[in-house]
Order: C-alpha cells, then sequence, then structure tokens
C-alpha cells in the first residue's frame, strides 16, 4: 500500500525536474530584414529640371537652346530595402524605380524671351498632343539610406539620404510656322537629379511567427511608409508605400 505524497517528496520533485524557463520575446529586428515596397509619389512644389532642344527647320539649318525650368510631377514606385542583423540593424538601404516624371510638357523648351524663326506655340502643341498622356520621361533610378531615430507610437521614424536620377526626351515634328505646310523637326533631352534629405515613417505589422531550425524565427509582415523629400533643385515632394517584409 503506497504511502500519501508528502509536501518534503513535491519539493524534491521539483527540485529534479525544474520548470521550463520560457524565452524573453525575440524583437522583430534582430534578424536580417528585407521588404518589397509599392507607392506613388509626388511633388509638392515644382521641381528644376534642365532641357536641351535641337530644332531642324525645313531648310536645313538646325538651332539649339539650353536652360532650366520648373514643373510638377508624379511618379508611381516599386522598390527593396534591406536592413542588416544586430548592431547594423538601425540602418536601412533601399533603390527605388520610379514610373513618371515632372509635367515639363507644360511649357514650351524655349528659353523665355527668345525670339525664334519658327512658332513656339506650334512646338509646345505637338509636344503636348504627343506626350500629355505618353510620359517622355525615362523610369527613374533612386537609390537611399536611412538611419533610424526612434520609435514613437509604435512608428519607426528614419532620417537618410537619397539621390534621384531620370531623364528623358521628345521627338517629332511640327508644323513650322502658321499659314505655311513646312515641317520642322524638335529633339528635346531632358534631365532632372537631386539630393535629397529622406524622412519618412515606417509601421511593420508581422503577420507570421513560424520557428525555424528550432532557434531563430522566420517572420513576414507587411511594412507600410510615409515620408518627405526635400534637396536641391526645388525638389519638395511626399511619398507612400506598402508591401511585405521577410525576417530571417
Amino acid at each position: 500500500m503506497s504511502r500519501p505524497a508528502t509536501a518534503a517528496d513535491a519539493a524534491t520533485e521539483d527540485r529534479r525536474e525544474p520548470k521550463p524557463v520560457k524565452p524573453p520575446h525575440e524583437a522583430v529586428d534582430q534578424g536580417f530584414r528585407m521588404s518589397f515596397i509599392v507607392g506613388i509619389s509626388g511633388q509638392v512644389m515644382p521641381a528644376r529640371y534642365s532641357y536641351s532642344t535641337r530644332i531642324d527647320l525645313p531648310g536645313g539649318q538646325q538651332l539649339t537652346y539650353a536652360n532650366t525650368q520648373t514643373a510638377p510631377g508624379g511618379y508611381a514606385l516599386a522598390g527593396l530595402q534591406l536592413t542588416p542583423p544586430r548592431a547594423l540593424r538601425r540602418f536601412t538601404a533601399g533603390i527605388d524605380f520610379g514610373a513618371g516624371g515632372l509635367a515639363s510638357w507644360l511649357t514650351v523648351p524655349i528659353p523665355s524671351g527668345v525670339s525664334t524663326q519658327f512658332s513656339q506655340d506650334n512646338l509646345l502643341l505637338a509636344i503636348q498632343r504627343r506626350y500629355i498622356f505618353q510620359s517622355g520621361w525615362h523610369p527613374s533610378i533612386s537609390p537611399y539610406v536611412e538611419h533610424e531615430l526612434g520609435n514613437v507610437l509604435g512608428n519607426r521614424c528614419r532620417i537618410g539620404y537619397q539621390y534621384w536620377t531620370q531623364s528623358g526626351e521628345y521627338q517629332g515634328a511640327f508644323i513650322s510656322n502658321d499659314g505655311s505646310r513646312a515641317v520642322a523637326a524638335y529633339d528635346v533631352h531632358l534631365r532632372y537629379s537631386a539630393h535629397l534629405v529622406r524622412f519618412s515613417i515606417n509601421t511593420l505589422t508581422e503577420l507570421d511567427d513560424t520557428p525555424l531550425n528550432g532557434r531563430r524565427k522566420q517572420r513576414f509582415g507587411l511594412t507600410q511608409q510615409f515620408g518627405l523629400l526635400v534637396g536641391t533643385n526645388r525638389t519638395l515632394a511626399v511619398f507612400w508605400g506598402v508591401g511585405p517584409f521577410w525576417n530571417f
């Protein structure tokens, strides 16, 4: 007949089999993080770009003009972000590719006040008819690096540097002067670039907490960002983006 367990027996059992201690919660940014982001960006004020225009007149004469102008603009963005682990986890490097550009078709690409042998109104009308719904700008490329300042209300605030560069061109023909059937050709090359201070607010939402190899955790979720770009060539722009992220 077995004797009932005593308090001493229970204490001995506790010493033999200590209760497992749950490890502390692992922070989401302990590992390497990769994010794919799509979004939009728009100029708050007209940005400055440069242009170089060549006009081929009906008689074979070539005229060239170059200057700078300003125009508003907007972009559809797609990009990649990489955040290293451990001691470097406060830094994030990324690159954006943009479709769209400045609305350079709003202004004739001839220096203001310059008298020409051809109709500037006809030139501008020809450009607008061809490029108002078809951007003459090539896709933009914009690398950047950010440093995390801190966490405010669950959002990660970052500041960094971004470089934006983009080129474009207009090519076509137009009626050189009113009342004439003579046709002139235009070839306009556009360029916009800017050195920017980048400020962003980022929200990371975890959607998975799956053990990986019994030790580390591989997580994925959703990242959202909103920010401001300020820099050279009168650039003042806002951007917004969303996309998935993975932590390894």
